[in-house]
C-alpha cells in the first residue's frame, strides 16, 4: 500500500514501532550536552587555539604590511664578540665599523644600557636581549641587591653557554634601586656614576600594578603607582640626563607602557593626583600612570630631541610577566588564582622575552624615530610594530590601533604642562 504523501499528525506512520523505546529523561540531557559542545564548546576551543597561535599569525600579516621598514625587524643574532665599554663609537653611528656588533642591534663598544626592574619579567628578558646583542656594558637597576645579582649569574651562563669563555658585559651595583624612595634612586645614580660616565640605552621598565592607592607616598604625596612608574623615572631620568647626554652613540630612552594606558578612564591634568576628584580605585590609578608614561615619553622628545637624544615608548601586549602575582591587591582571596591563570595562560599572550621586543627594537632599531610607540602587531600579542609617531607607519596599522581609539588629543603644551608639574614634585628640570 501507497503511503500517504503528508500523513496526519495522529496517523499511526508517525508513531514509533513497538521496537523503538522512548528517550530517558537522562539520555535527553546528554543529547543536549552533546549539542552544546558541537554547537558552542566546540567553536570556543577553536577559536582559543587561533588566539594561541596569533604570534604565528601576527608574522603573517606583518608580511603583508606596504611598509617593509616599521614590519620587518627581527631581533639581531647573538654577538660574542668581546667588547670593553667605553671604547666609544661615532655618535648616531648605531653600531661601530668592525666592532663586531650585530646589524640592527644599536650596539657599540661603549654602548652601556641601564635597565630598571632586571631582576625579573620583561627587565631580566629585556636585560638578557641586551647583552647577547654584544652591547658594551648592561646595568642591573633593582630593588634588591641580591636579586639583581642571581639576575646577572643567570644572565652571564646564558651568555658563556652559547658564546664559551666570553667577559662578562652585565653589572650590578652595590646598592639597591629602589623607585619608592627618590633618595635611594639619587644613591643608585652616584654610583653609577662611579662605574661609567655615559648611558646610551635607557630602559625606564620597572613599575607596580593595582596597588591600593593609599597610603600616598611619604616623599611626594603621590598614590603609590604614579610615584613609582612615572614620578620616580622622571627623576633618575633627570639625574642620568648629563650621561646620556656623553654617549659616544645616539642615546635613546625608551619608557614602558601598558594597554591599560587605553583604559576608558578620565586623565585629568588637573587633577593627576586624585583630589578634586573621587577617590580613584587602583585599577584607574594604574591607567593613569601609564598615561603619564606615555606624556612623558613625548614631553622627553619635545626637550631632547634638540640634544640628539631619541625618546620613545613601548608596551609589552599581554605579557605573562610576575606584574600580576605580585601586585594584584584588588583581588579578594577567593579569587587568588585568577593571578596564577594570569601568568600562565597562553591563549592570546607572549612570554616575558616576546614581549620585552618591543623596547628592544624600540632602543636598537634606528630606523624608528624619537617619538614612536612601539607595539605587538595585534595589540595583546605580535611581532613589535611601530604602532604610534614617527615615520614608516602603515595604513593598516592605523585601522587596527582604531578598534580600540587609542588617539588622544593632547597638545604640546598639555605635554609641557606635566613636565612641569612632574619638575615641581622632583625638583630636577630636564632640558
Amino acid at each position: 500500500m501507497a503511503l500517504p504523501a503528508n500523513p496526519p499528525a495522529h496517523s499511526t506512520y508517525l508513531r514509533p514501532s513497538k521496537g523503538t523505546r522512548r528517550l530517558t529523561l537522562l539520555e535527553k540531557r546528554q543529547r543536549r550536552l552533546v549539542r552544546l559542545f558541537f554547537r558552542s564548546f566546540l567553536p570556543i576551543v577553536a577559536l582559543g587555539y587561533a588566539f594561541v597561535n596569533l604570534q604565528e599569525m601576527s608574522l603573517y600579516v606583518e608580511s603583508l604590511l606596504p611598509d617593509p621598514p616599521a614590519g620587518s625587524w627581527r631581533v639581531p643574532p647573538p654577538d660574542c664578540t668581546p667588547s670593553a665599554p667605553g671604547s666609544g663609537a661615532a655618535p648616531g653611528s648605531g653600531a661601530a665599523p668592525g666592532s663586531g656588533a650585530a646589524p640592527g642591534s644599536g650596539a657599540a663598544p661603549g654602548s652601556v644600557a641601564v635597565v630598571t626592574g632586571a631582576n625579573s619579567g620583561l627587565g631580566l628578558a629585556t636585560s638578557r636581549h641586551m647583552s647577547l646583542m654584544g652591547h658594551g656594558l648592561v646595568v642591573l637597576g633593582c630593588r634588591s641587591v641580591d636579586r639583581c645579582l642571581a639576575a646577572k649569574a643567570t644572565l652571564d651562563a646564558e651568555r658563556a653557554h652559547l658564546c664559551g669563555d666570553v667577559e662578562s658585559n652585565v653589572a650590578v651595583l652595590d646598592v639597591p634601586l629602589d623607585l619608592e624612595d627618590l633618595q635611594a634612586v639619587e644613591a643608585w645614580s652616584r654610583s653609577l656614576s662611579k662605574r661609567t660616565s655615559h648611558v646610551s640605552h635607557l630602559f625606564l621598565n620597572a613599575g607596580i600594578m593595582s596597588v591600593p592607592v593609599s597610603p600616598r607616598n611619604p616623599q611626594t604625596g603621590l598614590d603609590p603607582q604614579l610615584h613609582t612608574n612615572h614620578l620616580a623615572h622622571y627623576h633618575l631620568t633627570a639625574l642620568l640626563l648629563p650621561a646620556l647626554k656623553k654617549s659616544p652613540i645616539a642615546a635613546r630612552v625608551v619608557t614602558t607602557s601598558s594597554l591599560a594606558a587605553q583604559a576608558p578612564f578620565a586623565f585629568d591634568l588637573q587633577d593627576l593626583n586624585f583630589t578634586a576628584r573621587p577617590s580613584a580605585d587602583s585599577l584607574k590609578a594604574y591607567s593613569q600612570s601609564k598615561r603619564a608614561n606615555l606624556l612623558f615619553a613625548h614631553g622627553l622628545q619635545l626637550r631632547l630631541g634638540k640634544h640628539g637624544i631619541a625618546s620613545l615608548a613601548a608596551h609589552p601586549g599581554y605579557s605573562r610577566t610576575s606584574l600580576f602575582a605580585n601586585n594584584w591587591h584588588f583581588l579578594p582571596e577567593a579569587l587568588s588564582f585568577v593571578k596564577e591563570w594570569a601568568q600562565t595562560n597562553p591563549i592570546g599572550s607572549m612570554s616575558s622575552e616576546e614581549g620585552a621586543l618591543m623596547q628592544v627594537r624600540a632602543a636598537v632599531d634606528l630606523r624608528v624615530t624619537g617619538g614612536s610607540y612601539v607595539s605587538p602587531l595585534l595589540k595583546a600579542v605580535g611581532a613589535p610594530v611601530v604602532a604610534l609617531g614617527g615615520e614608516g607607519r602603515s595604513p593598516m596599522l592605523e585601522n587596527i590601533w582604531s578598534w580600540v581609539g587609542f588617539g588622544q588629543a593632547w597638545s604640546d603644551e598639555d605635554v609641557e604642562q606635566f613636565m612641569d608639574w612632574s619638575e615641581g614634585i622632583s625638583g630636577l628640570r630636564i632640558e
